[in-house]
């Protein structure tokens, strides 16, 4: 830290080198479990040194419009290669985790011989750790649309030699057909989407055209479906209506984003989202703000939510509240 502090505090602006170096050196990895809100609240109160360091750092490449590769250490002896300066890299980089009661979950579901689809697979952080918990006997398929996010998720795959996760080059929906996907900057990658536009703080970079295909046309030769996980930017019900047929047949688990207005940019809302889902036969589950895991019920303020097939008994006392 020491090294650190008289490499900020020189007269002389840090290299990019140097900076990569100090970011790779204060990195601290949270463990994969449930991350309740008011423990999120007091480790922001009481921040370390170290904390305050490495959110500088993501700074320096957010306000200069620059992104930088790091590759940082990952859960189950993964590295992930990250971007400083856009919003995945602040939540790894600086707070050490990505989505934490959603990964423990995921943790408490997934076994060896399982089929996971990963729908919205970005730049791989789901898929990758996904494919590590199914292992060689089972199977990850992960759809990204966005040849930029496409290039980065086969990297972060490559360098981990996840062979058990399959790359569709496709943007999921209820047709088939052509599409365009409205490509947002580096620094708001995680948020492509089908819909025409974004919103006036999103700039974009253009629209990318697409193949649009549905999920039910694609899973005729598979054998199961343990977990389905969608992150589509407001495109879910075009995604679930899809994906009838598959989901019916393998009544997967399903993970999915829950955003009401970018559901509403492209035709539909959440309420639509979950009827749409508890018509197929499942419970809706929310990740509980005092415990970080799945208990009953949803609200429009969360953004993400599990489905539950109806006919799967509760584990009373377990961690994630089903079976």
């Amino acid at each position: 830290m020491k090294e650190v502090l008289r490499t900020i505090a020189s007269p002389r602006e840090p290299t990019q080198a140097e900076l990569l170096e100090i970011a790779a050196s204060l990195f601290v990895l949270r463990p994969v479990s449930p991350y309740p809100r008011r423990i999120q609240e007091e480790d922001w109160r009481h921040r370390s040194l170290s904390s305050y360091v490495r959110e500088a750092v993501w700074k320096f490449f957010e306000v200069q419009g620059r992104q930088a590769s790091l590759t940082l250490p990952w859960y189950n002896g993964l590295d992930l290669r990250v971007y400083l300066g856009d919003a995945l890299s602040r939540a790894v980089f600086v707070e050490g985790c990505y989505e934490p009661n959603e990964f423990a979950f995921l943790t408490t579901i997934l076994e060896p011989g399982m089929v996971v689809v990963d729908v919205g697979a970005h730049e791989g952080i789901y898929s990758s750790f996904a494919a590590t918990l199914v292992g060689a006997s089972g199977q990850v398929w992960a759809f990204e649309p966005s040849s930029r996010e496409r290039t980065r998720l086969v990297d972060n795959l490559c360098r981990n030699g996840l062979s058990n996760v399959k790359v569709f080059p496709l943007a999921l929906a209820d047709a088939n057909g052509a599409g365009e996907l409205n490509v947002a900057s580096d620094a708001y990658s995680g948020h492509n989407t089908l819909a025409k536009h974004f919103s006036e703080s999103i700039p974009s970079i253009g629209p990318e055209a697409v193949e649009l295909r549905k999920l039910d046309d694609l899973t005729t030769g598979l054998e199961r479906l343990d977990l389905l996980k969608i992150d589509a930017e407001g495109a879910e019900t075009r995604i679930i209506r899809g994906a009838s047929r598959t989901i019916g047949a393998f009544r997967p688990v399903i993970l999915f984003e829950s955003q009401d207005a970018l559901l509403r940019d492209q035709g539909s809302s959440i309420t639509e989202l979950v009827d749409t889902i508890v018509d197929c036969g499942y419970r809706i589950f929310s990740f509980d703000p005092q415990t970080g895991c799945p208990e009953p019920g949803w609200n429009a303020a969360d953004q993400n939510l599990v489905a539950i097939p109806g006919e799967t008994p509760r584990r009373h006392g377990s961690r994630a509240g089903v079976e």
